[in-house]
Formats: structure tokens, C-alpha cells, sequence
């Protein structure tokens, strides 16, 4: 889910990253001001929100989730630096 009132803004990552149920309800209603501000992406690591996985979650597997993910949205709107929130914020790049 991408919610945004200028696809140029800065893209502010949302990772939902633990089991459980999808978070977007309070996501859509708690970001509609940081929407005037950002271009506001929500992701669903495997497993997570509505994404469904029975593969076992490794590290690696979950850190090239992510790093694909950011770099999808670096092109997609061009921009140099994505930010966000997640437990791998320090690993990426």
C-alpha cells in the first residue's frame, strides 16, 4: 500500500515485521498527515500482514527481501535514499 499526495516526496518505508495481523488499518488512518510529507510505502516481510510464507525465515533471505525492496523504490522514484523503520535498518546500505 502506497499512500502519498506527491510521488516526489521522500519515500518512508513501513515494514511490518512480525507475525500477526496486517497492521494497513492503522497505518491508512495514522499516516494521512505523514502522507503530506512523504510518499508513505508499507511492505509485509514473509509471513507477515497478508504476505504468507511456509518457507523457513532466515536472515539472509529476509535482508535481500528488504534490499530489493529499497532498491525497487530507489528506481521506481528515483530517489538516492529511502527512509524507514525496520530491525535491519542497520545492516542495509
Amino acid at each position: 500500500m502506497t499512500l502519498s499526495t506527491d510521488d516526489s516526496n521522500p519515500v518512508l518505508l513501513i515494514v511490518h515485521g512480525g507475525a500477526g495481523l496486517p497492521d494497513r488499518p492503522l497505518i491508512k488512518k495514522s499516516s494521512a498527515e505523514l502522507s503530506e510529507c512523504y510518499t508513505v510505502v508499507c511492505w509485509d516481510q514473509r509471513g507477515a500482514g497478508f504476505s504468507a510464507s511456509r518457507a523457513p525465515l532466515l536472515l539472509d533471505i529476509m535482508l535481500a527481501d528488504l534490499k530489493a525492496v529499497v532498491l525497487y523504490l530507489k528506481e521506481k522514484y528515483r530517489q538516492e535514499k529511502i527512509y524507514g523503520n525496520t530491525v535491519f535498518c542497520a545492516v542495509l546500505p
